[in-house]
């Protein structure tokens, strides 16, 4: 990467990063100006209706490749703490990759209860789970350049929580941030998830400033944006 980089920045006459973070990574690589405009998300797409209140279980949700990277042990571990709590929560493992098997074993060995292996889905799927989903967990511990991810969970009018890695604090809010720990603070983690699992009010407070968080990352601003470097 670093020598096919050095090579193709010197013909390029513009380069736009998605955030700060990854901007420090290709300044290695160039000495021209970069551009900070970051991932956007057409709104439209995630638009939803009023959930129904009487739903049997509190879905929580996971969407992401199974390696230690993307944090799948910590969600894993943190449902099963408070499952013994909380009966009525329930978790969807959206993914695949190195763990999958081990992953599943674990949930069978340790007979935790409610947790659903999805596999891949596309995109409509990936859209319509975030919907339905009442909380949504994103523990990658390093690695992430943007949280496009978060995005479309707080577009749908999820509530999030997960790890506080450089990419992902490109994207929370202040208000969001006590739901986002320190990378492998697994105990940190757990309580924040239990927080929203516990209270509703909580839960509605996160969605309320994750409206006003997406509106910064509206696909038509993006665009026009990137219209102005070119």
């Amino acid at each position: 990467m670093p020598a096919a980089a050095a090579a193709i920045f010197r013909f390029l006459d513009g380069v736009i990063s998605v955030s700060k973070t990854q901007s420090q990574y290709l300044a290695r690589f160039t000495r021209k100006h970069i551009s900070i405009i970051p991932n956007g998300i057409d709104l439209d797409d995630y638009k939803t209706s009023e959930q129904a209140s009487s739903k049997e279980y509190l879905e929580i949700l996971f969407i992401g490749r199974f390696e230690p990277r993307k944090g799948i042990q910590y969600a894993i571990a943190a449902y099963e703490k408070l499952k013994n709590k909380y009966p009525k929560i329930r978790l969807n493992l959206v993914g695949d990759g190195e763990l999958r098997n081990e992953v599943e074993k674990y949930v069978k060995d340790n007979s935790i209860q409610d947790v659903n292996f999805l596999g891949f889905v596309d995109d409509p799927t990936k859209i319509e789970l975030l919907k339905k989903a009442d909380i949504f967990l994103a523990p990658a511990i390093y690695g992430e350049s943007f949280g496009i991810v978060l995005l479309e969970a707080m577009a749908t009018g999820t509530p999030i929580a997960g790890f506080a890695n450089e990419g992902y604090l490109n994207v929370i809010s202040e208000d969001i941030r006590p739901f986002f720990p320190s990378p492998r603070d697994q105990e940190a983690f757990t309580s924040a998830l239990e927080q929203l699992v516990i209270s509703s009010d909580t839960r509605d407070k996160c969605i309320r400033e994750g409206y006003q968080i997406i509106q910064h990352f509206d696909m038509a601003m993006v665009a026009r944006k990137v219209l102005e470097v070119y």
